[in-house]
């Protein structure tokens, strides 16, 4: 009768260890993702705009031995070091005004920048730039600065062993200063009268090319 009665009993089943399957949750993507230090700027997108900056820098010798090639081998000397000069007033000429005029967050004109960030005044390593949030705005200034200086250096071999030295840095900064400035506004700058009407420019097709 016991043995019965055992087998009658009912079977409480075994404690288990597993626990039971819970619902899944996923972060939230809707607001902005953060970087471990609270740092609105991508390192990772900061690395590879420096990378890009150092390889635009890199074309300009490319460009100086190229048009010297397509030349006489007695102006060799000559297009190179309209080249790196004109690198080096130009890279001048973008930090004291040029940047201000194409990129101030501050301007209102559709048509041309203000002087509000001349000498790179408010621009900082920190706060992410208005055009390109994952960078910062001094290293968006960086890169806008080889695109500003190689432009108006693409057209020294259109009028090599044409112009003396004086005449090519009177050229060279007045072009800059009234061609490249305005256009760069007109396209890369919120406020610009293309931009707003939904032009894109991503390579550069206008603002560099169409324009040299």
């Amino acid at each position: 009768n016991s043995f019965c009665t055992l087998l009658a009993r009912p079977v409480r089943p075994a404690p288990s260890s597993v626990r039971p399957p819970q619902p899944m949750s996923f972060p939230n993507t809707t607001g902005p993702v953060m970087a471990p230090d609270d740092k609105p700027c991508s390192d990772s997108d900061e690395a590879w705009m420096l990378m890009a900056s150092v390889l635009v820098l890199g074309m300009f010798p490319g460009v100086g031995f190229f048009e010297a090639g397509l030349l006489r081998a007695k102006t060799t000397t000559t297009i190179l070091a309209q080249v790196f000069c004109g690198l080096a007033m130009l890279s001048v000429m973008w930090f004291t005004v040029g940047y201000s005029l194409t990129f101030s967050p501050s301007a209102t004109s559709s048509f041309i920048g203000n002087f509000d960030n001349s000498l790179l005044l408010g621009v900082s390593f920190d706060d992410c730039a208005t055009n390109d949030k994952p960078i910062s705005t001094g290293l968006y200034a960086i890169f806008q600065l080889m695109f500003a200086c190689i432009t108006p250096l693409l057209m020294t071999g259109a009028y090599a062993e044409r112009l003396a030295w004086v005449p090519f840095v009177i050229f060279t900064l007045l072009w800059e200063l009234v061609v490249y400035y305005p256009v760069a506004h007109w396209l890369w700058a919120p406020q610009g009268w293309l931009a707003k009407r939904g032009a894109i420019d991503f390579a550069g097709g206008i603002v560099i090319h169409t324009t040299a």
